[in-house]
């Protein structure tokens, strides 16, 4: 890869969502491994989106931002990395929390990462010089790893969704250390992608008719349609406490699910295969997972499933 420019900078974004503590060991890991110019790094700055947050997340953030600028002053002449902090009045979701902060961006590359997501090492100027080795990589994500189990790999570039039945699936599986080769991926994971700005603004935000789901997959088709290619990055690792906002099988995360998955297929599958697509989730899928919930008396995962279908 050729050499990185100086004046590239990235505006990393996350949203919190009643998660203050996740998100203050994030930026904390950020601060603590991610050098930034004045030490030789890459130029970054932070923006926080409050998605509406039930109790005082926001206040919680600020007070720990604000003590660890303190602690930094007074041990080093590098400056705590600019934190922004930005209040929305409503839960915007997943695509309108972020979005909600691209306007406020100042770097030539937008880093979306998970409020439950830390680092153990730099991570930024390896992304930064691969979308700069070449301009037709328009988007990335790095290497993901789950926080609890870190020798398990949650996203290593692997995820390609199948026709029809638009799961994930491995066409790298039998590769050896796939893990460790950087290349060109279909989609990119949403606890941690990277797109460069002139991208975004060609292609526009994230759609926020998701709410929840399938919001990186959107985009990522999105990224390909404009001509450019999304990239995996193997020597970036994130760690990624994965379902801590929203949990792993809850009504919430079994409505959106449901509701997501149709309105992918009504934007990018195209006809005839979409009714197919449609068939699909509407029967084998989503009717075993009303029968599953009936048999168990999970009422409130079958009203969420029901609730899904009625509002996509």
């Amino acid at each position: 890869m050729k050499t990185m420019k100086k004046s590239g900078m990235v505006t990393i974004i996350t949203v919190n969502y009643n998660g203050w503590r996740d998100t203050c060991a994030m930026i904390d890991s950020l601060w603590q491994h991610e050098p930034g110019q004045e030490a030789g790094g890459v130029a970054y700055e932070v923006i926080v989106v409050d998605n509406a947050s039930a109790g005082d997340d926001a206040d919680r953030i600020e007070a720990h931002l604000a003590h660890r600028r303190q602690q930094k002053e007074a041990c080093s002449r590098v400056p705590y990395p600019e934190v922004t902090l930005l209040r929305s009045q409503t839960n915007r979701g997943f695509a309108g929390g972020n979005n909600l902060a691209i306007p406020h961006a100042k770097g030539d590359y937008l880093f979306f990462l998970n409020n439950d997501t830390e680092i153990q090492a730099p991570v930024l100027p390896q992304m930064v010089e691969r979308l700069e080795s070449d301009a037709t990589i328009g988007a990335l994500s790095p290497l993901i790893r789950f926080a609890h189990t870190p020798d398990e790999v949650q996203y290593a570039g692997d995820w390609r969704l199948t026709p029809i039945t638009l799961r994930n699936r491995c066409p790298d599986a039998d590769l050896p250390n796939r893990h460790l080769i950087s290349r060109p991926v279909e989609v990119l994971h949403g606890a941690a992608m990277m797109l460069r700005r002139d991208v975004v603004e060609q292609i526009g935000p994230m759609y926020e008719g998701y709410f929840l789901f399938y919001e990186e997959f959107d985009w990522s088709y999105a990224v390909l349609r404009a001509g450019y290619q999304v990239w995996f990055e193997a020597s970036a690792v994130i760690y990624h406490k994965e379902g801590k906002t929203i949990g792993l099988r809850t009504p919430l995360r079994e409505r959106y699910l449901v509701r997501s998955r149709l309105l992918f297929a009504h934007r990018w599958v195209p006809l005839p295969q979409r009714w197919l697509t449609y068939l699909y989730l509407l029967g084998p899928v989503t009717l075993r997972n009303v029968l599953h919930y009936a048999l168990h008396g999970q009422w409130s995962l079958l009203k969420a499933t029901l609730q899904g279908l009625k509002c996509w």
